[in-house]
């Protein structure tokens, strides 16, 4: 493992010989505008475009897996693996690259070394002379030799040069790729140092694999790093879920509550048909709150943020099935008051209920349908009394437009018998109304 770190100059002024630090770590600090005006600026909205596969960042686990066994050979973060310790380069992109390209050695300097591989290269580089300074939750690289860089420059300067532990893996993650799982470095921090996160780029046999991105890591801590994608392993993922049925009933505060059961099922297929090689896979499987992996699933080796990481092997020209089973609840409420017929006999039927609860529960069916009875009746009750009420108004207006003339005085006499006969009708229907309502109460 080979580390060098990108050391921009942007001061003013020469670094000449300079005792030179580099703090791995996360202080909090900050720049904070206090005096620009501030004002609503338009969103830009930029043209697609497709790029390439960029380097996914996978979880960290919160617990540990198995211990790492292997070594892969090459990786450094630099884009020149196999130039020596460069000299500072200019700041500006076209500077830099021209520098980058002279820093290069020429072809009959690379011939001279007579080196198989990156690998010997990698083992023939200098040793990095540098001193390590713990501070609370600060590592600093403290670079031995001074270092010369010109304003408005960059260097490259190498900080690590050591091996590490770490194998060749598969990760599948549906949120990275949907069809095809990675090939990924489970990588653990074995150098003693604090490494920072940055790009990396992986290197087997002097041959290049791919690049990652490396988060921040300490001594001992383990990443999963996928570097490129596993093409000739296929995905494809097949949802199944249902309800169990109710397992819990209560009723609490004139409210019926049911407890179902639900059960999700997540089938992953990994298809290895063209795979040349048995694969040591990780899956990355989502939970979600309120949901718990059935009792017969293989226990994960590790738990994330977000994900459950299995293990398990997927051998060349099979196609391989992994199952998640997932169990969760659904709650559903129901009032009392508002309890049809079906739906008790629904529950009495399906066993919701014991029976002495459903013997309760007919029983305060009955009293609400005569209560609903009574409660119809006073309606009818109303609008017979109201319709009296108009009728007696309309007498009322017409008895004052009569006068003495003999077919007046009897139509008069007519009108005075029908409101005689709705005063009874109605004081019958304020007795009935009184007596409902008591029967209403009493319900």
């Amino acid at each position: 493992l080979q580390g060098w770190a990108h050391v921009d100059n942007t001061g003013q002024e020469d670094w000449d010989g300079v005792s030179l630090s580099l703090v791995a770590g996360l202080p909090v600090s900050f720049i904070h505008d206090l005096y620009s005006p501030r004002r609503r600026r338009r969103p830009i909205i930029e043209v697609e475009e497709d790029a390439a596969y960029g380097a996914p960042i996978v979880q960290q686990g919160i617990a540990s897996g198995e211990e790492i066994d292997a070594l892969l050979s090459g990786l450094n973060e630099a884009d020149e693996l196999n130039a020596p310790t460069p000299p500072p380069a200019a700041s500006s992109r076209g500077p830099r690259l021209r520098k980058a390209k002279a820093m290069a050695p020429p072809e009959a300097e690379i011939a001279d070394l007579k080196l198989e591989s990156l690998d010997d290269a990698f083992a023939q580089s200098a040793e990095v002379a540098r001193h390590k300074i713990e501070m609370a939750d600060l590592y600093v690289y403290a670079i031995e030799h001074p270092v010369t860089v010109r304003r408005g420059q960059s260097a490259l300067v190498p900080i690590l040069s050591t091996g590490f532990g770490g194998r060749q893996v598969a990760l599948y993650n549906q949120n990275i790729r949907v069809n095809n799982p990675m090939t990924a470095l489970e990588f653990e921090n074995t150098t003693g140092l604090v490494l920072e996160g940055g790009p990396i780029t992986v290197y087997q046999a002097g041959e290049y694999l791919g690049e990652a991105m490396l988060d921040t890591l300490k001594e001992g801590q383990k990443s999963l790093l996928p570097f490129a994608v596993e093409l000739g392993c296929r995905v494809t993922i097949d949802h199944k879920s249902r309800k169990r049925g109710v397992f819990r009933c209560e009723i609490k505060n004139g409210v019926i509550h049911f407890k179902s059961r639900l059960e999700k099922n997540t089938i992953y297929i990994f298809n290895n048909q063209g795979g040349r090689k048995e694969l040591d896979m990780y899956l990355d499987h989502p939970f979600e709150s309120g949901w718990d992996m059935a009792q017969n699933m293989p226990e994960p080796v590790e738990k994330t943020e977000d994900y459950y990481r299995y293990r398990f092997s997927v051998a060349a020209g099979v196609v391989h099935k992994f199952e998640a089973i997932e169990y969760g609840e659904s709650r559903q409420s129901v009032q009392v008051v508002q309890l049809t017929d079906q739906q008790l006999l629904h529950y009495i039927s399906m066993d919701y209920l014991n029976k002495e609860v459903a013997h309760k529960l007919k029983d305060f069916m009955a009293l609400k349908h005569e209560l609903e009875d009574v409660v119809r009746e006073l309606e009818t009750i109303e609008k017979e009394i109201k319709k009296i009420f108009e009728n007696q108004t309309r007498i009322r207006e017409n008895l004052k437009a009569l006068g003495d003339r003999p077919e007046e005085r009897e139509l008069r006499t007519r009108y005075l018998d029908q409101w005689k006969q709705d005063e009874n009708k109605l004081k019958e229907r304020e007795d009935r109304a009184r007596t409902q309502e008591e029967e209403k109460k009493i319900l």
